[in-house]
C-alpha cells in the first residue's frame, strides 16, 4: 500500500478522533502514521513523544513506547506496516497494560484486521 492510500485511511481516522475529542498520541518517527499526524499539524494538535536516540540507543524507542503507554489511554489504535518492529513493540506494551488494542496492517497487498496470534 502506497503513502497516499494509507494517507486516505488514516487521516479520515484520525479526523474523526478528533472530532470527537480524542487525544492524539505519536512517536517522533517520520513515516508511516507518525509523518501523516506530523502533516496534519495545524489542523489537529497531536501529542508527539521523542525518543531520546542520543542517551538511549536502541532502547530509546521503546523506552518512549513505554512511557506513552504509561501515560494513561483508553484505546490504543495501530497502523503498523511490514517490518513496523517500533509499533508492534508499542502494540505489546498497551496490551500488557491492559489497554484494548485496535487497528490495520498496512501493507503492499491489502488492509486487515489485527490477527491477536500477531503479538502473543
Amino acid at each position: 500500500m502506497s503513502t497516499n492510500d494509507a494517507e486516505k485511511i488514516v487521516r479520515p481516522v484520525i479526523n474523526s478522533l478528533v472530532k470527537a475529542g480524542v487525544r492524539i498520541v505519536v512517536g517522533d518517527c517520520k513515516s508511516g502514521v507518525d509523518e501523516i499526524t506530523w502533516d496534519m499539524r495545524g489542523l489537529i494538535e497531536p501529542e508527539v513523544w521523542i525518543a531520546d536516540w542520543k542517551t538511549f540507543g536502541k532502547a530509546a524507542g521503546p523506552k518512549r513506547n513505554q512511557a506513552m503507554v504509561d501515560s494513561g489511554a483508553d484505546l490504543c489504535i495501530a497502523f503498523p506496516s511490514k517490518g513496523s518492529t517500533g509499533t508492534i513493540d508499542c502494540v505489546e506494551r498497551a496490551k500488557a497494560a491492559g489497554i484494548p488494542v485496535v487497528g490495520h496492517f498496512l501493507n503492499d497487498e491489502q488492509l486487515s484486521l489485527f490477527d491477536e496470534s500477531e503479538f502473543s
